[in-house]
């Protein structure tokens, strides 16, 4: 068993050394706001530090505060309150995993929410009055009026303050979308410098050859496979994709058998974008004045992950892509062993996600982040995720990827499971950041991982 184990790690380090919904709109009459609290200054360093997010909602009459705190102890209790004056906004008791969802509702008038909102906050340890994450409440700071009060505090896992906000968490956004599907083969040319891209599929949506005329324009994505995958390897990801209302181009580029050459994944990437843009201005297709090709999104495992961010980031993707996944994005190298990174000028970069597991042996969490998320602008966003090994980021694996494997039973959730998670938020994303829908803003700003037990590090930046 030892040795089997050596054998598949091997042949992965050898694999990586050659390597819409129409959008929502509030009532005028409402007004929202969002805060992430962190540790207090001088608490040690450490991935599993409490993490919290405050959202709040305003209307006529009333505003409420929603609190997701993690990372607590078992059973905790806590105070939240201002921090100049020690004011009591709310009490509460962590779950038995550490987690509290309280929401706090405040009325008009000199007790209402105009004493804490813009203020600094803290959450203290009952009995110690340790103070264990800051923050300052989000909202403006607004004068105090008369008449009014306050409502109460829940305690944790939603005794009295739980339930989701329908308006910021699209139900089933993990699953299959309202769209519905067809998909086609084409045999794409080679582009200069690229790999032969095979028999390319696209999925979209619609029925037949006609797409769906429930909106007028579609985002194009360009899905980048692994080393040594194949566009079956991802077909799930393009219909889901695609059931969302998105047309969704699923690589089926061939790899080198051996020695990966990354500049040849990069221009066969702008070859699939060229393509789409070509394809959208050709009376001939069944995509003519269907694709908004201003506004692509890409994404990418392992080696495609890469090659797909910087591929949007060069001259050559004329700035269209406005959203960009990696899942467990591998580091890139030149001839020379140089490392290739994402074009820094011309405002090209887009928001992006990588998305990590935990218990990947192919891609360390800390390169991906290192190498993709670290030096991006805002916004983006990092996600380490306990369970997930490399392998299952990918709906199956093709030989000879198969044989190189890592995933362990005794330590990996499943591949139903990880794909199942992996879609929630890399779909938000593209929702959120191609189509402008709203309803999906908690899996996006970090209030969704904030309560997501299997989320092991979050990061972002707005």
């Amino acid at each position: 068993m030892y040795g089997s184990r050596l054998l598949v790690l091997a042949l992965a380090a050898v694999l990586v050394a050659v390597a819409g919904p129409a959008r929502s709109s509030s009532s005028p009459r409402a007004a929202r706001g969002r805060a992430v609290l962190s540790p207090p200054p001088g608490a040690p360093a450490s991935a599993r530090l409490p993490s919290g997010t405050v959202r709040m909602k305003r209307r006529r009459v009333a505003t409420t505060f929603r609190f997701r705190l993690r990372r607590l102890a078992p059973r905790e209790a806590l105070t939240i309150r201002r921090r100049a004056d020690g004011a009591v906004i709310a009490r509460a008791t962590a779950d038995r995993r550490g987690r509290v969802r309280l929401k706090v509702t405040f009325g008009s008038g000199p007790a209402g929410a105009g004493r804490f909102t813009g203020r600094e906050l803290e959450v203290v340890r009952d009995g110690t009055g340790r103070c264990v994450l800051r923050g300052i409440m989000p909202g403006s700071v607004v004068e105090d009026g008369g008449g009014g009060g306050t409502g109460g505090g829940g305690d944790a896992g939603g005794g009295s303050g739980g339930g989701d906000d329908p308006e910021t968490r699209l139900a089933g956004v993990g699953g299959t979308g309202p769209f519905p599907v067809a998909s086609a083969v084409f045999s794409l040319p080679t582009a200069p410098g690229g790999l032969a891209p095979g028999r390319t599929v696209v999925y979209y949506p619609g029925t037949g050859t006609a797409l769906s005329p429930a909106r007028s324009r579609y985002s194009p994505i360009i899905l980048v496979h692994g080393f040594q995958l194949r566009a079956a390897d991802y077909s799930a990801y393009g219909r889901m994709l695609a059931s969302w209302g998105f047309v969704v181009l699923v690589g089926d580029h061939t790899d080198p058998p051996l020695y990966a050459d990354h500049e040849k994944e990069i221009a066969t990437t702008l070859g699939y974008l060229r393509w789409l843009v070509a394809r959208n201005g050709d009376a001939s297709s069944r995509f003519s004045g269907r694709l908004d090709v201003s506004n692509m999104g890409v994404m990418g495992h392992s080696l495609g992950g890469g090659a797909s961010l910087v591929a949007a980031t060069r001259s050559g993707a004329g700035g269209r892509v406005k959203a960009w996944v990696g899942l467990a994005p591998a580091p890139l190298l030149d001839a020379a062993g140089r490392a290739i990174l994402p074009d820094a000028g011309g405002g090209r970069r887009p928001p992006s996600l990588v998305i990590t597991g935990s218990e990947d042996l192919v891609i360390a969490p800390a390169a991906s982040r290192s190498r993709y998320y670290t030096p991006a602008p805002s916004p983006k966003t990092f996600l380490r995720i306990d369970g997930h090994c490399h392998a299952h980021y990918a709906d199956s694996l093709s030989f000879p990827a198969s044989l190189a494997t890592d995933y362990n039973p005794a330590t990996c959730v499943s591949r139903e499971v990880q794909t199942r998670k992996t879609r929630t938020y890399l779909v938000s994303w593209f929702l959120y950041h191609l189509y402008g829908d709203t309803r999906v803003t908690d899996y996006v700003d970090g209030t969704y991982a904030a309560e997501d037990p299997s989320v092991e590090e979050y990061a972002a930046a707005p």
